[in-house]
């Protein structure tokens, strides 16, 4: 049985992969409204316009951390009976966010100074966010299951 890293990541489905999850990240953030989101969509075009391709980058080095720390949710899930990992992910969204949350905390712990920092001052807000995000990821991660 493959892992969640090798059923998504294999050579043939890598490319589109990365592709979907940075659509993904684009809309979340495109949908998101009042303050907050248009702080969102201010950063984010900012660091767009500043770094071309780090989205692309970003999703392409960390989708194989954040599949990898799904992995015990992955085989649970294999181990039950249940049809949809998608399904079983949103059911068990407190355990895959916080899992989500820690390759985030374990990059930015090694991170430069003013990264650590910056990341430090939004960690708070993070689990809300990863959580509004999580059923999109959850989908994402199922459709491209079901294509595999």
């Amino acid at each position: 049985m493959n892992s969640l890293t090798e059923s998504l990541l294999s050579p043939a489905h890598r490319d589109g992969m990365t592709t979907e999850a940075v659509t993904m990240v684009e809309q979340f953030i495109a949908s998101r409204g009042g303050l907050k989101g248009m702080a969102y969509k201010t950063g984010f075009a900012m660091l767009k316009k500043a770094r071309p391709g780090i989205v692309e980058r970003a999703a392409h080095k960390m989708l194989p951390e954040f599949l990898a720390a799904l992995e015990p949710l992955y085989r649970e899930f294999q181990a039950g009976s249940g049809d949809e990992f998608a399904t079983f992910l949103r059911q068990h969204s407190g355990r895959a966010v916080r899992s989500l949350l820690g390759v985030a905390d374990a990059r930015a712990a090694t991170a430069a100074d003013s990264t650590r920092r910056t990341y430090e001052k939004f960690r708070n807000g993070a689990e809300d966010e990863v959580t509004r995000l999580l059923p999109m990821f959850a989908e994402l991660i199922g459709r491209r299951l079901r294509a595999s």
